[in-house]
């Protein structure tokens, strides 16, 4: 009865701390590049539901996460997106891009909250090129 009753509590014990130690997955797994005139830099492993700004002379998007990525064309991804990559996939950029990632597609439309987080200059530090 004793060797059961450790066992259940050393299982017990294992299990808590496992949860415990384990982070919530809010996070995207992989890489969004995009690109400019001047080449291409990344985002690894985006939080999800946070504003990226992507810079103002983007051409492509590359979205090899396995989270949506909706892209907006205004400040701190404002307004309806301009278009959802969904994971894996591949698109044009409209210029001035944000994006922000989540876990689905919700219908094609994009929540926006009133206090979305925003983060710029993601990335290899580099100064923009100017467009061609």
């Amino acid at each position: 009865m004793r060797t059961t009753t450790r066992l259940l509590a050393v299982a017990i014990a294992t299990t808590l701390s496992a949860v415990m130690i384990t982070p919530p997955a809010s996070a995207a797994r992989g890489t969004f590049t995009f690109y400019d005139n001047d080449g291409g830099m990344g985002i690894v492993d985006p939080d999800d539901d946070v504003c990226y700004r992507l810079g103002f002379t983007i051409r492509q998007l590359d979205n090899a996460t396995n989270r949506y990525a909706a892209v907006f064309a205004k400040a701190e991804c404002g307004g309806a997106s301009v278009n959802v990559l969904r994971p894996r996939s591949a698109a044009p950029a409209p210029g001035d891009a944000w994006v922000r990632f989540q876990r689905s597609r919700s219908g094609g439309a994009v929540v926006v909250g009133s206090k979305a987080q925003c983060k710029t200059g993601t990335g290899t530090p580099r100064t923009p090129g100017r467009p061609r």
